[in-house]
């Protein structure tokens, strides 16, 4: 082999190299690619709006005021050492169990709205409760029922600091009310049924927060509490909520956690003062 000969070794080579990688870079005519598809969010959790009716299996504990002073209840005074300065006030201490045996009437609904990183929610519950009530002077009353009615929900937006696959963070502001009502059927001895009633309503401003962490794609862990500060008026209330829910599929979800709701006013003006708390389980839908 001669040295003249292998320049043009070497350049056949090159030139056939380049020849082949043009080819393999053009598109074959006729031939087509799959083209990637965007991820989709694995965690279910492209959804806009939820709704979930709920049952929350709260039990009592605290105060309740039955009658003010004059009551509105006419009734026969006792001795002057026994009438009472005030109201008359009562301890309630009721279990889940006391509270299903005494239910009435029971209406609970909570739903969110979220768009990029803005939120509102709603939580509404209301309870009636009627039973035999515990009256300070038996001896004049028979066939006493005691009826309490309570309605409370909160409205609030804000914003989500957090937004992550699988963690946010919300900070909202808002407005709770709490609406109470007792009402107190009796019969004096040898008299006619007779029946009274005490109500109140308030508004307050809340803070609130919520907190969600997403494991897996089926499981959801949430964090709720809020609070009324005492701009306005002398009520305090704060809840929070824990809750786990499970995603049944992409548009259905189960929910079981523990609520914890308390309220703190002066019993002259809010008839009721103490706390409702017990299990939750809710049933919703997102979309």
């Amino acid at each position: 082999m001669s040295f003249k000969s292998i320049p043009y070794k070497f350049t056949v080579v090159a030139v056939f190299i380049v020849i082949l990688s043009v080819c393999y870079s053009q598109p074959i005519v006729g031939q087509t690619y799959a083209v990637e598809a965007p991820k989709k969010d694995t965690t279910w959790n492209d959804w806009n709006v939820r709704i979930a009716p709920y049952v929350w299996l709260l039990g009592i504990k605290g105060q309740i005021a039955v009658m003010p002073e004059p009551a509105q209840l006419p009734f026969i005074p006792p001795p002057i050492e026994q009438l009472p300065s005030g109201y008359s006030i009562h301890d309630i201490d009721l279990s889940p169990q006391e509270v299903l045996n005494s239910l009435k009437f029971a209406l609970m609904l909570a739903g969110r709205y979220k768009h990029n990183r803005f939120i509102t929610q709603f939580n509404v519950s209301s309870i009636v409760l009627e039973s035999d009530a515990i009256a300070p002077f038996d001896y004049l009353f028979e066939n006493n029922t005691l009826r309490l009615a309570y309605a409370g929900g909160d409205l609030a937006a804000g914003y989500r600091v957090v937004r992550k696959k699988k963690l946010e963070f919300d900070l909202m502001l808002g407005l709770k009310f709490v609406y109470t009502k007792v009402g107190l059927t009796t019969d004096l001895v040898g008299q006619l049924p007779i029946s009274g009633e005490i109500s109140n309503m308030w508004v307050d401003p809340v803070i609130a927060t919520n907190i969600a962490y997403r494991p897996f794609r089926w499981l959801e862990l949430v964090g709720y509490g809020d609070i009324g500060p005492t701009i306005y008026n002398s009520e305090l209330t704060y809840q929070f909520s824990t809750s786990a829910n499970f995603l049944i599929t992409k548009h259905f979800y189960m929910s079981a956690g523990y609520r914890n709701y308390y309220i703190s006013a002066p019993i002259q003006e809010a008839i009721f003062t103490g706390r409702l708390s017990g299990m939750l389980v809710k049933f919703g839908a997102q979309f």
